[in-house]
């Protein structure tokens, strides 16, 4: 009987209902589009914070772009004393080096490769379809560090981690969570290997859902960031020529400190290590500070977050107070129809109860319109922010009837029977 009296009420004020229900559609967009903003932020900053946490990070850079393939010019570079100047960064106890590098890996097509190619173009060798899939080639450190987690198999062993390992062996490889659905621990997959053609390579280790890793601070594409789910890493073993492999630890890598390190502590060690790659290589090195770069980006998560906050309270109070003289107003003029029902038997609180059914029921329809909005606009639903958004409804539901309610029970009943004469 309520949900009906509630329903009645609604249709007699049809057209300022319609009105209301496209200012909260809209409303109830856009503080949907606010929280995903602030889970996006929230995601990103927790990110940083979950990475570098407890770390000073620096990073190391080659100021020459042809040192690898230029012997003329640079006569000391060899095997040997790469491997030499490199372990200088093991040998300070304060430090941990990790390379991360992005180096897309050759492998045969299969069903819905899209999300995981690094280029969107396939190519064809010895009849054979591939495509360049997503993958990072790091060392025992950055798995550490970055707290890769499994979800099953295991991680490379010693003799997999080297160079070369992989021209007589199969390529050990760890894939995202995604390849699951495609291939399990123990399968094979074709790929290319330079200089050697067609071979194989082993999943050894599947990686547990969405995990990140960040890869080049200087990058603000998928390249800052990996989301390791549609990604595949691989050790030095991927590697046949050691020239590509120390060309690529410069600017892919990571130092970091502990926190409580000096600045004097890490400028020694960090002129030390310039030293050494002068010393052994006659090359000139420089080492970025990358704790700006980071305060800078946490600094703007955090400004982007308490505009997303001042943003959802705005709206918040916006359909709060739309709705709260909405419904005084309806009470206003609907005395006569308020004494027919207390004619009628009704009590106070039924007409209390009715007017928050009424609330609710406006709230509901448009919740419901936003839904096909949000989804038609978006391409999907967020599930998380859905529920937030539904809790939203439920709080402004109560809060908006309060005064209306109170309002209400402050009405004499023979205020209320003289409005129906």
């Amino acid at each position: 009987m309520r949900l009906r009296y509630a329903i009645n009420g609604i249709k007699r004020n049809l057209v300022l209902t319609l009105i209301l229900i496209i200012q909260l559609v809209f409303a109830f967009y856009a503080l949907y589009n606010t929280v995903d903003i602030k889970q996006k932020v929230h995601s990103e900053s927790s990110k940083i914070a979950n990475y570098f946490k407890g770390k000073k990070v620096y990073n190391l850079w080659n100021d020459f772009s042809d040192v690898m393939f230029d012997e003329e010019k640079f006569p000391r570079i060899n095997e040997g004393s790469l491997q030499k100047t490199f372990g200088v960064l093991r040998e300070f106890p304060q430090v941990t080096f990790t390379h991360q590098v992005l180096f897309p890996i050759s492998i045969e097509v299969f069903e819905d490769n899209e999300n995981f190619k690094f280029y969107p173009t396939e190519g064809n060798f010895e009849g054979r379809t591939f495509f360049q899939a997503k993958n990072i080639v790091l060392n025992q450190n950055a798995l550490k560090e970055f707290d890769v987690k499994l979800k099953d198999g295991r991680f490379f062993n010693s003799n997999e981690t080297k160079r070369n390992y992989g021209n007589n062996n199969v390529l050990p490889i760890i894939v995202g969570a995604n390849y699951e659905k495609y291939f399990k621990v123990g399968d094979e997959i074709t790929y290319i290997r330079p200089e050697f053609g067609l071979a194989k390579a082993k999943i050894i280790g599947i990686m547990e859902e969405n995990q990140y890793m960040p890869v080049d601070m200087m990058a603000f594409d998928f390249k800052r960031y990996a989301d390791l789910n549609n990604f595949i890493l691989t050790s030095y073993s991927q590697f046949q020529d050691y020239r590509i492999m120390y060309d690529t630890m410069f600017g892919y890598n990571f130092i970091l400190f502990d926190e409580d390190t000096s600045n004097e502590t890490i400028e020694e060690i960090n002129n030390e290590i310039k030293n050494a790659f002068y010393d052994n290589l006659g090359i000139r090195v420089t080492i970025k500070d990358l704790n700006r770069y980071i305060k800078a980006e946490l600094d703007t998560f955090e400004n982007q977050d308490k505009i997303a906050s001042v943003t959802s309270v705005t709206i918040f109070v916006f359909i709060s107070l739309t709705l709260i003289i909405s419904t005084l107003n309806s009470i206003y003029k609907r005395k006569k129809e308020f004494g027919i029902h207390i004619f009628s038997g009704a009590t106070i609180g039924d007409l209390a109860i009715t007017i928050y059914l009424e609330v609710l029921l406006v709230l509901l329809f448009s919740f419901g319109i936003s839904l096909l909005v949000i989804f038609y606009q978006n391409s999907g639903i967020n599930i998380f922010n859905i529920k937030i958004l539904f809790l939203n409804l439920i709080i402004i539901s109560v809060i908006t009837t309060i005064f209306p309610i109170i309002k209400i029970f402050k009405l004499e009943i023979n205020d209320i029977i003289k409005g129906a004469d």
